[in-house]
């Protein structure tokens, strides 16, 4: 994809997301609707001066409009976003389709991600209390993020902010959000009897290590079933370890697992106990 198309493509995917139509970006601008559209296609680029005031008209550095972004800034917020959610909220993980995933108390969806090829969009849906909420933090976020509202949601369930995210700037932005949304519900585990492996995971909530430690067979068969859930075969439950992760082989890495629905209770006793330093 030349220069000219790739610009343009970031200009009209922020414009739709923005709900403004090319006339209205045109007269923002101070150009012709047929121009706005010949950018958007690849014909002819704007001038520097339209893309300064583009930036500052919708509060986004010049860089966003230039520069694709590289892969590995999503990486970061794939792995920065998990992080977050996993160590703070108790949620379901259900994957709608190869590219959504949507986090769950109940059957009431907290927020979704969605992933596209170079940005990631969340969504939230504040009911009225949340939205009063947020509107009291209003001077603590960006034009381009409080201008993603929209006024109702289909059926009245609430106003809905979806934000495009390409780097761990706006995802901090996203964190608050959630954090406006929804108090973290996650009970941290236990510092009692806390151990950690050299690699700075939680041993003591690790089935393995638990053969050493623990005579509740309950309570090992149930993580047990957990570890089925999420890893099946991969996992040999039976096999000792001293706390040193000589049997896990190693640390999990976490980012987005779309595609793979996880409950909330195979995430905390499957995933969590193995990603460093996360509990």
């Amino acid at each position: 994809m030349d220069v000219k198309m790739s610009i343009g493509i970031r200009i009209q995917r922020e414009r739709i997301r923005r709900g403004l139509s090319q006339e209205t970006l045109a007269e923002m601008l101070g150009v012709s609707r047929q121009s706005v559209s010949k950018w958007e296609i690849g014909q002819t680029m704007p001038d520097i001066d339209k893309i300064i005031l583009l930036s500052q008209k919708w509060e986004m550095s010049t860089d966003d409009l230039l520069i694709e972004q590289p892969k590995e800034s999503l990486d970061a917020v794939s792995e920065e976003a998990v992080r977050f959610i996993y160590k703070h909220y108790f949620l379901d993980e259900f994957a709608y389709g190869k590219d959504v995933l949507i986090y769950c108390q109940g059957d009431r969806m907290i927020f979704s991600v969605c992933s596209f090829d170079d940005y990631f969009e969340f969504c939230l849906i504040f009911n009225e209390n949340e939205f009063k909420n947020l509107e009291s933090h209003r001077d603590e976020f960006p034009s381009n993020i409080l201008e993603t509202y929209t006024p109702k949601w289909h059926g009245d369930t609430g106003w809905r902010v979806s934000v495009p995210v390409t780097n761990l700037e706006t995802w901090e932005y996203v964190k608050k959000l959630m954090l406006i949304k929804m108090k973290p519900n996650r009970t941290p585990f236990p510092e009692e009897g806390l151990k950690k492996s050299v690699n700075g995971t939680r041993c003591d909530r690790c089935v393995h290590y638990l053969h050493q430690i623990s005579d509740d067979g309950d309570y090992k068969k149930y993580v047990k079933e957990r570890l089925d859930d999420r890893w099946g075969d991969d996992c040999n439950h039976d096999s000792p370890c001293s706390g040193q992760q000589q049997v896990c082989g190693g640390v999990i890495t976490v980012g987005f697992p779309f595609g793979i629905s996880t409950p909330a209770d195979t995430i905390t006793h499957a995933i969590l106990p193995f990603v460093k330093d996360l509990m």
